[in-house]
């Protein structure tokens, strides 16, 4: 995640690395790696999912579109 092609700041990469935990503890599995059907490494390790955990995205958005098209 540090590669500079990522163009990741440390604490993004501590929002992603929180959220997969989070996820991974909460499913009770650790099959998961938030970057699956990613394929733009700029991309890779920022995602919807990691901004649906910390609520970055209003929700208003949520109220008014379907989850599917914000992926």
């Amino acid at each position: 995640m540090y590669d500079s092609k990522y163009n990741l700041t440390e604490f993004e990469i501590y929002l992603y690395v929180t959220a997969l935990d989070y996820i991974n503890e909460s499913l009770g599995c650790n099959k998961y790696t938030l970057t699956e059907g990613i394929t733009e490494n700029e991309n890779k390790y920022n995602n919807i999912l990691v901004d649906l955990i910390y609520k970055n995205i209003p929700s208003d958005t949520l109220i008014l579109d379907s989850i599917s098209t914000l992926f």
